[in-house]
């Protein structure tokens, strides 16, 4: 996928799976505070505003808790 932005990737990505969009993001659109972003192995601030390059990676992690 191609996108310029943090925002407009998880945008696309929701998008294209309607059915993350409630787990992924809170009712402003925002990425719930569950979810960690990495952005090329590197653990980032959630910023929707973070430019990307056609080379980056983007990983979404979620916390877990429990036994």
């Amino acid at each position: 996928m191609e996108a310029d932005t943090l925002s407009e990737a998880l945008t696309q990505l929701t998008r294209k799976h309607p059915r993350l969009r409630p787990v992924l993001l809170d009712g402003s659109g925002h990425l719930q505070r569950v979810h960690q972003v990495l952005l090329n192995g590197e653990l980032i601030s959630s910023n929707g505003d973070r430019p990307l390059r056609e080379s980056d990676e983007i990983e979404l992690v979620t916390a877990a808790s429990g036994i």
